[in-house]
């Protein structure tokens, strides 16, 4: 315990990262004064410029007003002087930073560690598409660029290029964007991109690239008659 009035909320670290869908263990320790008893402990991840006390909660320890985003994903154990919590099926909008408030009861009453962990979530690619330009009709000999976009965490991506025509999957390029110039029927078929992090990969739906050949005219030469 601490001797007289100090109440203090520490967290071992900083920040924190943790992939979608995963499981995550926030560290946070406090101490208080050894004739104190605690009261309340709560878990808020409000921004800095917002009510510290204002709900909903991430946790509270007598259940009140608690954030619905986070039923069911939050794991608290009541241990003296520790206020670890464990938040699992990690999801996008979890990246915040999160607050931890101390209350006993006598002075100073209450405590909150202001400096807090910041949780980033990282994310494979997802939502994969492919936009073509330019659109319409695609002519040969004309020139055609694919563009690849797609969500991911962090965001710098790699991109792969196919094409396909049935059962076969040629590997066309790579690069956010992919150019065809001087198309030609041959090149009709399916194109998808691959994006892909560090932490996964995904594929856009194959996008239709059909090419209209161009009618060639052969001259006809007549013999004239003398």
């Amino acid at each position: 315990g601490v001797l007289g009035g100090t109440l203090v909320v520490t967290y071992p670290v900083s920040q924190i990262c943790a992939l979608r869908g995963s499981s995550v263990l926030i560290p946070c320790t406090y101490e208080y004064p050894d004739n104190a008893t605690v009261t309340e402990r709560k878990w808020t991840n409000l921004p800095n410029n917002s009510n510290w006390d204002a709900p909903p909660f991430v946790y509270h320890s007598r259940g009140e007003h608690l954030d619905t985003n986070y039923t069911g994903r939050v794991q608290y154990t009541e241990q003296d002087r520790s206020c670890n919590f464990k938040l699992t099926g990690i999801r996008s909008s979890d990246s915040r930073k999160y607050y931890f408030r101390i209350t006993i009861d006598r002075h100073p009453k209450s405590v909150l560690g202001l400096n807090g962990v910041n949780l980033s979530v990282a994310d494979a690619p997802k939502d994969t598409s492919v936009s073509v330009s330019p659109s319409g009709e695609i002519v040969e000999g004309s020139s055609v660029t694919l563009t690849c976009s797609s969500n991911a965490n962090p965001p710098e991506q790699n991109y792969t290029w196919f094409k396909t025509n049935g059962s076969a999957v040629w590997e066309k390029g790579s690069g956010q964007s992919f150019t065809i110039t001087n198309i030609s029927p041959g090149d009709s078929g399916q194109y998808y991109c691959e994006a892909h992090n560090k932490h996964g990969a995904h594929n856009s739906t194959a996008v239709p690239l059909p090419v209209t050949g161009m009618i060639h005219l052969i001259p006809i030469h007549r013999k004239t008659k003398l």
